[in-house]
């Protein structure tokens, strides 16, 4: 797309994170980490310094871009984006047994919150929106965020454990047997309940929606090989899962491991799902 292009390269001095446009909640407390155009996956827990201006609120980091420029470059008249803040409840984001709306526990207003003590279960935020799924299959790159704040995370107090958070993205429709439903998933960070907790602001560069093989540090879910490791079922690739996804899944739910918590106590706030800026 040759618009991305001609934006990047021009303002490059004055966007200067990679994603080009990227902006990260207003919250965050540390510095940006790399993003890898070849794994399509970042690290850990990323956030913004002081030395980028940031917006006055939550947005979509193609919305701050594009309004930056108009006066100087012309804009496409639509771009893709959704985000929350969850401001008066879920926002396309499902209610379960554990999950519930919080109003003054967020980053820094409201917040979804999963809450479990003394039973079973891996953490669980999901969305069958057709406005968040929309975002998903109708952009070639993009960007995922989500702020975490890790409150409790043991299997037997007082003991504090580690575990990955993921992003799924998966498909219900005619999984092979006996499998629920296929998917391909990455890493997005780490929860770890700390003795004073902090909002951490996570994030995912997918650098091709339409790659027919699983980009680096993503896993297929719906098989098995030889060895007994998750892979996709013969005939679905990255990009047909994604494009026939049903459902946008952030989760401790790890293919090929099982690693429920006991005692989990853990809010996200400033969702985003955002075309990727970048040049092409």
């Amino acid at each position: 797309m040759k618009f991305r292009k001609m934006y990047c390269l021009s303002l490059l001095s004055v966007f200067a994170l990679s994603g080009c446009g990227w902006i990260s909640s207003p919250n965050a407390m540390s510095a940006p980490s790399a993003v890898s155009a070849e794994s399509g996956v970042t690290s850990n827990t990323t956030a913004t310094t002081a030395a980028f201006p940031m917006p006055t609120a939550f947005e979509c980091a193609s919305a701050t871009f594009f309004s930056a420029i108009a006066a100087t470059f012309p804009v496409p008249a639509t771009f893709e984006c959704v985000s929350t803040t969850f401001p008066n409840g879920f926002d396309d984001w499902n209610q379960t047994e554990f999950v519930s709306w919080v109003k003054n526990e967020g980053n820094p207003a409201s917040s979804l919150n999963y809450y479990v003590q003394g039973k079973s279960f891996n953490l669980f935020f999901t969305t069958n929106s057709d406005k968040w799924l929309k975002v998903l299959k109708s952009n070639r790159q993009l960007i995922f965020s989500v702020d975490v704040l890790t409150k409790q995370l043991s299997f037997l107090p007082p003991v504090k454990d580690v575990l990955p958070l993921i992003l799924e993205f998966r498909d219900y429709k005619n999984p092979p047997a006996p499998y629920p439903y296929v998917s391909v998933q990455a890493e997005l960070g780490t929860l770890q309940e700390e003795d004073v907790p902090t909002w951490k602001t996570m994030r995912i560069f997918i650098n091709d929606t339409r790659s027919k093989t699983l980009p680096k540090g993503w896993v297929g879910y719906g098989a098995e090989d030889k060895q007994y490791k998750p892979i996709l079922p013969r005939g679905r690739t990255f990009a047909n899962v994604i494009a026939n996804a049903d459902q946008i899944v952030v989760t401790t739910q790890k293919a090929g491991f099982h690693h429920p918590m006991m005692y989990t106590n853990v809010n996200i706030d400033n969702v985003m799902l955002d075309m990727a800026v970048t040049a092409q």
